[in-house]
C-alpha cells in the first residue's frame, strides 16, 4: 500500500486530541481531588467548632462577666448566670462593671442572677470608669467590692423622664387626639404638660423604687439611719470617697479580685479564667439601623439607647445635649 501523507496526518492529529484529552482528564480528576480534599476539611473544621460550641469549656475554671453599656432586661445574660451556678466547674465569678445604670427592672433582674451564682460560689466585683446607679445594683450583687480610684459610683436612685415636644408639634401644624379609658390612662403624656394627679403619680413610683434600691445597698453594705442617708441622695463618688462610705471594700482591679479570691477563698490564681460575657451587638433590621444612623451622626451607642428607655431608670449619665 503507498504511502499517503494526509492519513498520517491524520491519525498524528487523532492521537494528539487523545493526548490533550486524557491530559485534560487528570487535571479535572486533580483539581476534583483538590475540591474534595478542601471540603472534607472544612467539614471537620465546622464539625469541630460545633462540638466546642455544644460542649463549651471544661475544667476547673473561673468566669468573668463584662457588664458594660445599659444595663436591661437580658434573658441570655440571665440563663448564662444560671448555668454558672450550676456548673461546679466554675470556681468563682468576676463580675467586671463600666456601666451607668439602666432600667430599674433589668438592675434587679440582674441583681438577683448574680447573688443565685453568689449562693454557691464566690462572686467578686471590679469597677472600671463607672459603675453607678445600676451599675452600683450590679456591685452589690457581689460578696467583694473593689473600685478604682478614679470609678464614679454610687448615684443611689431612681429617675423617670419624659421628653416633651407638644410646642413644637404646634409650630408645625400637628395635633394628637387622645381618647383614654381614664384621666391617668395616657400620662405622663409626651404631648402635654403633666396634670397634678399625674405628677403625684409618678412621684409615687419612683419613691416605691428608689425605696427598694435604698433599702438594698443598706442590706447589702450594712448601713442605716445617717450613714445610709448621707449616700443615698443620688450623689455620686469617686472610689476612694465611696470606699470611705462603706460602699466599697477596697481600692484595686480585676487582678486584685483574682489575688482575693486566692486569699480569702483558697481558689488558684493558675486557674483559666474563661470569658462568659454575652454578645452585644444589635439584633433585628430596627436595632441595627438606629445604630448605624446614630454613629454617622456622631451619638454614642449608649446614648442611642438611652433614646428608646422606657420605665424606672437607674441611672446616671452626662446630659446629651451640649
Amino acid at each position: 500500500m503507498a504511502y499517503d501523507p494526509s492519513v498520517a496526518e491524520t491519525v498524528s492529529n487523532s492521537v494528539k486530541r487523545a493526548i490533550a484529552e486524557n491530559d485534560e482528564i487528570k487535571k479535572a480528576r486533580k483539581r476534583t481531588h483538590r475540591w474534595r480534599i478542601l471540603a472534607v476539611v472544612l467539614a471537620v473544621v465546622i464539625i469541630l467548632g460545633v462540638v466546642a460550641e455544644l460542649g463549651g469549656p471544661s475544667g476547673p475554671r473561673i468566669a468573668y462577666l463584662s457588664v458594660e453599656g445599659l444595663i436591661v432586661e437580658d434573658p441570655d445574660r440571665d440563663q448564662i448566670l444560671r448555668d454558672i451556678a450550676d456548673d461546679d466547674d466554675v470556681a468563682a465569678l468576676i463580675v467586671a462593671i463600666a456601666s451607668p445604670g439602666g432600667t430599674a427592672s433589668g438592675s434587679e433582674d440582674l441583681y438577683n442572677s448574680l447573688r443565685t451564682v453568689a449562693a454557691k460560689k464566690p462572686v467578686v466585683a471590679s469597677m472600671g470608669t463607672v459603675a453607678a446607679s445600676g451599675g452600683y445594683i450590679t456591685a452589690i450583687g457581689a460578696d467583694y467590692i473593689f473600685a478604682r480610684k478614679n470609678s464614679l459610683t454610687a448615684s443611689i436612685g431612681v429617675i423617670f423622664q419624659v421628653t416633651r415636644f407638644g410646642d413644637l408639634m404646634k409650630e408645625i401644624g400637628v395635633e394628637v387626639d387622645s381618647y383614654t379609658s381614664g384621666p391617668l390612662k395616657a400620662e405622663p403624656s409626651p404631648f402635654a404638660p403633666a396634670s397634678p394627679e399625674a405628677k403625684e403619680l409618678m412621684d409615687g413610683l419612683v419613691a416605691e423604687s428608689y425605696h427598694w434600691f435604698k433599702a438594698l445597698v443598706g442590706e447589702r453594705r450594712g448601713l442605716d439611719g445617717d450613714a445610709l442617708d448621707a449616700v443615698a441622695d443620688g450623689r455620686v463618688m469617686m472610689g476612694t470617697q465611696a470606699l470611705e462610705a462603706g460602699l466599697v471594700d477596697a481600692i484595686g482591679n480585676e487582678y486584685d479580685a483574682i489575688a482575693w479570691l486566692e486569699d480569702t477563698q483558697g481558689i488558684s490564681n493558675d486557674l483559666p479564667v474563661e470569658d462568659v460575657t454575652p454578645s452585644v451587638e444589635p439584633s433585628g433590621l430596627f436595632a441595627r439601623a438606629t445604630a448605624q444612623i446614630a454613629a454617622y451622626a456622631g451619638i454614642k451607642p449608649l446614648e442611642t439607647k438611652r433614646l428608646f428607655v422606657d420605665g424606672l431608670a437607674t441611672l446616671w449619665h452626662p446630659s446629651l445635649s451640649d
